[in-house]
């Protein structure tokens, strides 16, 4: 039933032969050399964490092993847990991303806009602690 073949001459193509010279050659498993930490680490940091969000209720659930950072707009968990962990040599449990919407503000006749930021709210294993953070 050739009608119902819509490329024929790609089915009359044949697989390639692996000559067994090469095939020996693909079973050495391949070593790669870890990247560099301190370079990868850096610009992690720079990049993710932009300063702790030092407010009233942030502070209040720092006794629940929970912290707060203002973080890139482009970060997501797994970013900002990394680089929690490699600043402060904790272990993080949890962490939850919010989104604060810019909005209008006015003073009289003029107007302006309170610029949106993205936070994050981390939570570290019991009993860890991070000291500088606020």
């Amino acid at each position: 039933m050739a009608f119902f073949k819509k490329n024929p001459k790609k089915d009359e193509k044949k697989p390639k032969k692996v000559s067994a010279v090469k095939a020996e050659a693909d079973t050495t498993p391949v070593v790669r050399e870890p990247k560099a930490k301190s370079a990868d680490f850096g610009r992690l940091v720079l990049g993710v964490l932009i300063s702790p969000h030092v407010t009233e209720k942030a502070t209040l659930s720092n006794s629940m092993n929970t912290y707060v950072f203002k973080v890139a707009k482009t970060a997501n968990k797994l970013e900002v847990k990394k680089a929690i962990e490699g600043k402060y040599g904790v272990n993080v449990r949890r962490v939850n991303m919010l989104n604060t919407k810019p909005r209008q503000v006015r003073l009289g006749r003029t107007t302006g806009v309170v610029p949106g930021y993205k936070k994050a709210m981390v939570t570290l294993i019991h009993g860890e602690k991070i000291e500088g953070a606020v």
